[in-house]
C-alpha cells in the first residue's frame, strides 16, 4: 500500500560538525590577524575588496530576489496541487514530487518564500542550478523519499536532467531503499 505523500519526513538539515567549526574560526582568526598586522594602505585596500565584493553580492540578490518575485507574480494561485497534476499518479511516486516541490522551495527561499513550481521550470535557465547543485538536490530528495542514488548511471534520464519534471522522473526512475520499502507496508 502506497502511504500519502503528506506523511513525506520532514526535511533534516545537519548542523556543522566540530572541524568545520574549528576550520571557520582559525579562518576569522587568519583573517584578523592579517588586519592586525598589515600597513594602513593595505587595511584601506582590504576594506576597498570587501566593501566591493559585498556590494556586488548586494546587487546580484536584489536583481535575482525581484525576478523571483515577478516570476510568482505571473503564477499567482498555482500550488503543489498544480504541480502534481503535472504527472501520472499512477506511475510517479507522489513522496519524489512534494520532496521536489518542498526542497526546490527551500533553495529559493533566500530570494521568496512559497515559490510556485511548475514541472516545467528549467534548472538552469530558470533557478540558475549549476551541476553541483542539482546532485546536492538530488542527494536531499532522494534522502527524503526513500530513494536510492546507487547506479545512477543505469538510468534512462542519466545525464538529461534539464527540467523539474526531468528530476522527479530521475529520482522516481530509482530503486526505493530498504527503509522505505519497510515504511509502505501497512502498519
Amino acid at each position: 500500500m502506497r502511504l500519502p505523500s503528506r506523511l513525506l519526513p520532514p526535511r533534516h538539515r545537519e548542523s556543522l560538525d566540530h572541524a568545520a567549526v574549528l576550520f571557520l574560526t582559525i579562518l576569522v582568526v587568519g583573517f584578523g590577524y592579517l588586519l592586525y598586522s598589515a600597513s594602513t594602505f593595505a587595511r584601506c585596500m582590504i576594506a576597498m575588496a570587501c566593501c566591493a565584493v559585498w556590494c556586488h553580492g548586494a546587487a546580484v540578490t536584489k536583481r535575482e530576489k525581484r525576478r523571483y518575485e515577478a516570476l510568482a507574480r505571473s503564477r499567482l494561485g498555482v500550488s503543489i496541487c498544480e504541480f502534481a497534476r503535472s504527472f501520472d499518479v499512477r506511475q510517479t511516486d507522489t513522496w519524489i514530487m512534494r520532496a521536489t516541490y518542498q526542497e526546490l522551495q527551500q533553495w529559493l527561499q533566500p530570494y521568496v518564500t512559497a515559490f510556485p513550481v511548475c514541472a516545467s521550470d528549467r534548472l538552469s535557465a530558470d533557478f540558475h542550478l549549476e551541476a553541483d547543485d542539482v546532485d546536492d538536490l538530488l542527494q536531499d530528495i532522494a534522502a527524503r523519499s526513500g530513494r536510492s542514488l546507487e547506479k545512477t548511471e543505469d538510468n534512462p534520464w542519466y545525464g538529461s536532467v534539464h527540467t523539474v519534471k526531468d528530476l522527479v522522473a530521475f529520482i522516481n526512475a530509482q530503486a526505493a531503499t530498504s527503509r522505505r520499502q519497510a515504511s509502505a507496508v501497512p502498519q
